[in-house]
């Protein structure tokens, strides 16, 4: 779906967007994400997320389905989770 996957920070990034975290978004990484068209600029420094940001989410919360308890990846889960939740998904 979204050609090169994202980087950790990229994808810390878009949960924090996503959660309405106070993470700081370094501008590379919202440049890229703006360029996917995973967020969308609401004004200097303040972005939104997209449905296909929505959908990248997703795609990942799926992709860590049945990870190992106490792994990495399990902690990035329910990062994800958490941005979803917040989202209202």
């Amino acid at each position: 779906m979204l050609g090169q996957p994202l980087n950790a920070e990229e994808l810390k990034a878009l949960c924090s967007i996503a959660a309405n975290s106070t993470f700081p978004v370094p501008k590379a990484h919202s440049a890229r994400l703006v360029m996917q068209g995973l967020i969308a600029s609401k004004g200097e420094q303040a972005f939104v997320i997209t449905d296909k940001g929505i959908a990248a989410l997703v795609e990942r919360a799926e992709d860590l389905a049945g990870c190992t308890e106490g792994s990495p990846e399990e902690a990035e889960l329910e990062a994800v989770a958490n941005a979803l939740d917040g989202l209202g998904v």
